[in-house]
């Protein structure tokens, strides 16, 4: 993961369905040009990712589905202004939570998926 680092004007990464951990996360951190950032799959990922991630604020599209993300994680999203598609499916998030995140910190979000 450390070779990302050198990817600084990338813009849509990917990595799905693999055994991305938080650890890992921390490499993709910096790459401030993101706008698309898919990390479905991802079966360890936990609310650290959302406060490693809360830094890149260019961020249009963000999937962490099937993750251990949680409704306290989604604090860390407040700062993603920019974010108009998250997908949630099968975290541990409820619809109150989302309501609660579109109210207070993100009312252009367009599209939200969760299950």
């Amino acid at each position: 993961m450390a070779y990302l680092r050198n990817f600084k004007n990338l813009q849509s990464l990917e990595i799905c369905g693999g055994g991305l951990t938080d650890a890992g996360v921390k490499h993709i951190k910096d790459l401030r040009s993101l706008n698309l950032l898919n990390l479905s799959q991802n079966c360890n990922l936990t609310d650290k990712t959302l406060e490693l991630l809360s830094g890149l604020i260019g961020l249009v599209s963000l999937n962490v589905s099937n993750s251990r993300v949680t409704a306290a994680g989604l604090r860390h999203l407040k700062m993603l202004k920019n974010l108009r598609s998250l997908t949630l499916e099968s975290c541990r998030v409820m619809g109150s939570d989302i309501k609660k995140l579109l109210s207070s910190d993100l009312p252009d979000l367009a599209r939200i998926l969760f299950s």
